[in-house]
């Protein structure tokens, strides 16, 4: 069995909504290895999608931990989730600023 984790930056103000976590506990289900993630002063098991919306309620960086003999494939799909969720989240805030500045004129 192997362990992995990773902490993830959340930049900017970027607000992970809750479907990326909905992702995450769907896509978790699919491996053996036992995954948590943290964020804030919350950890939960990335399986449970109730422990996935109290999550998503917190501010701050990411950290996932996997436990198990496909630890090192969880922790890298479920990162990808993540970061694909910040990239949208910090793209829908540059462009409603953008809409807000053109609004200020």
């Amino acid at each position: 069995m192997s362990v992995c984790s990773v902490e993830l930056p959340i930049d900017g103000q970027a607000a992970l909504h809750l479907r990326p976590f909905q992702e995450i506990a769907e896509r978790a289900a699919q491996f053996q290895a036992t995954v948590t993630i943290s964020r804030g002063s919350k950890t939960g098991d990335a399986k449970s999608i109730f422990d996935m919306m109290e999550l998503a309620a917190q501010k701050g960086p990411v950290t996932l931990e996997a436990d198990g003999v496909d630890a090192n494939r969880a922790i890298r799909t479920l990162s990808r989730i993540i970061r694909k969720a910040v990239r949208k989240a910090l793209k829908e805030e540059r462009d409603a600023q953008r809409g807000r500045d053109r609004g200020a004129v």
